[in-house]
């Protein structure tokens, strides 16, 4: 627990939030980190490095990067990831973070409202190269940066993502601006100072899901997170508390604040504990209505012929988020619960990204599939709890429900699932060899001297 707490006000909130958390984040050493916190910290390398790969293919990505390549040479200190370029710490943050997001298949953290890894890692990542970091530096400052942004989502929570912001592009912008400032090793009063710039540039709104922009919101969330760091360390001025002071980051972009959930002891001790990884290459809330679906229909071996009807019970929240009803391309069809809801009943592979394509948008078996779809809303807590009701052709009715936010305490088991996803996405782009030496650099991160050797492993050969 912080110890600043010890002079909060009665609201179990720091008069001074902003340093609350700075003070923190500059204290902590991967020497006070647990075991499973290091290992965590690697899985969420592995996760990221093999949708970044994936994503390097989708066209948002590829616009991204020759846009910002055009006329700028394909030289730099750090890696485009997938790619045979090389560019600058601030443009391949930009570019990697926004390829990292492409397929909206990346982990997730529910105190940020978030996709920590993939706004962290492209601009830690690019600023570790730059600075020839060692895996250990990147993986202190990595939990260091997701506990920092874990503690303002909190404090921000739940009316920041509830006022339409993409928590993603906002938190994440704080999260990733926190681990660069640790990576260098910023004193508090400078780390501060990051802090209010990132304040002054984090963006996102939720308006943009199912669109090229909501990844996008992952770059500049990373672009911006890194150049805060590197203008604080040259002495660039911002307000100080800019989280919580007056026509601040909070006061603007939120509501009430859960001060007692920012500011007192996370479960286990550690935020990351709660990341949750996909294996549905989709929202991550449409996750429970898939597994619901799937278990279901195995339990009682159902086909998809002997389903008349599914009833979806999602919290409301969910609508904005989503509920595409009717989606015309393989991105919407990520932002569908009907959608994602018909291809578990048709026993479609999900965690295949040919599942969500355009040309599958298109096909008349999942169209037909999704009419026997009904999505309802009410008040359900938590968001990521998802009931169904399947209504089987001969007239039974079976209900079941499903929670997507309880994370896998057995790390080896999540290990493997990750390595196996690691591979699907990353063994095309690198081939099975190259794959390999990556994963077994990943495994060894703590030990690796300098980050270059595993980077250099990601990009295009």
């Amino acid at each position: 627990m912080l110890q600043v707490v010890k002079q909060a006000d009665q609201g179990g909130i720091p008069s001074a939030v902003t340093r609350a958390v700075v003070d923190e984040l500059v204290a902590r050493r991967i020497e006070q980190y647990p075991a499973d916190i290091v290992e965590l910290a690697k899985q969420c390398v592995t996760d990221f490095l093999a949708v970044t790969l994936a994503g390097t293919r989708e066209t948002g990505s590829q616009a991204v990067a020759a846009e910002i390549l055009d006329g700028r040479g394909s030289d730099g200190p750090s890696t485009l990831i997938g790619l045979a370029q090389r560019a600058s710490a601030l443009d391949a943050a930009l570019i990697n973070g926004m390829a990292a997001h492409a397929l909206d298949y990346d982990d997730v953290s529910l105190p940020m409202s978030a996709h920590a890894s993939v706004v962290i890692l492209p601009a830690l990542l690019a600023l570790a190269e730059k600075r020839k970091a060692s895996g250990r530096e990147v993986l202190e400052s990595f939990v260091a940066g997701y506990e920092a942004g874990s503690r303002i989502g909190m404090y921000m929570a739940p009316t920041h993502y509830d006022h339409g912001f993409h928590g993603t592009g906002t938190i994440g912008t704080f999260a990733a601006t926190a681990a660069c400032a640790h990576l260098m090793r910023l004193d508090a009063d400078r780390t501060e100072r990051a802090i209010g710039i990132a304040a002054a540039q984090a963006a996102g709104i939720r308006a943009m899901f199912g669109t090229d922009c909501k990844p996008l919101h992952a770059g500049k969330g990373a672009f911006n997170g890194l150049f805060a760091a590197l203008l604080a360390a040259r002495d660039f001025t911002s307000a100080t508390g800019s989280v919580e002071c007056a026509n601040g980051f909070a006061a603007t972009h939120a509501g009430a604040r859960d001060g007692a959930g920012a500011f007192g002891e996370p479960a286990g001790g550690f935020f990351l504990r709660q990341n949750l990884f996909k294996y549905h290459a989709a929202c991550y809330m449409t996750h429970a209505a898939a597994n619901a679906i799937s278990e279901t229909m195995k339990a009682h071996g159902l086909s998809p012929d002997a389903v008349e009807r599914i009833v979806v019970t999602a919290d409301q929240s969910l609508n904005s988020v989503c509920n595409i009803a009717e989606p015309d391309t393989g991105l919407g069809m990520k932002f569908s619960l009907r959608t994602v809801a018909a291809l578990s009943m048709l026993g479609r592979d999900t965690s295949a990204l040919s599942s969500f394509t355009d040309i599958a948008a298109a096909e008349p078996s999942i169209a037909q599939a999704r009419e026997k779809v009904e999505v309802q809303l009410a008040d359900i807590r938590p968001i990521t709890r998802t009931g169904i009701r399947l209504i089987a052709t001969d007239g039974r009715a079976i209900e079941a429900e499903h929670d997507s936010g309880k994370p896998q305490t057995d790390l080896s088991i999540q290990k493997v699932r990750l390595q196996g996803k690691f591979k699907a996405l990353a063994g095309e782009l690198l081939g099975a060899a190259r794959a390999d030496q990556l994963l077994g650099l990943i495994e060894t991160l703590e030990a690796q001297p300098d980050i270059g050797g595993a980077m250099r492993l990601a990009a295009k050969a």
